[in-house]
């Protein structure tokens, strides 16, 4: 299958999932604002392309040495052996030691 006809394929499935979440067909004249829902919705996928390309950078990190990466609490540091998702300074202030 070409990639067109994957894309075209992508697109009429999402028209089907449409279908089955709203009965009608779209009505363009139903008073939306579609250029700002566009905006959100571009702004929406930034963010979850954003979060995804996160994972990947993670998954990679710890990979290569599965006890540095990024601290989930405060986003910096390097996590470390005692707690592999903390830092020592959050770990330190959650365990008081």
């Amino acid at each position: 299958m070409t990639y067109n006809k994957q894309i075209i394929k992508r697109i009429e499935e999402r028209l089907e999932h449409g279908k089955k979440e709203y009965p009608d067909d779209l009505n363009v004249h139903d008073g939306r604002n579609w250029l700002k829902e566009t905006v959100e919705e571009l702004l929406d996928s930034l963010v979850y392309v954003t979060a995804f390309a996160i994972q990947l950078e993670e998954t990679t990190r710890r990979k290569n040495n599965p006890h540095r990466f990024s601290c989930v609490k405060c986003g910096n540091g390097f996590a470390q052996a005692k707690d592999s998702e903390l830092c020592i300074y959050c770990y330190k202030k959650i365990y008081n030691t």
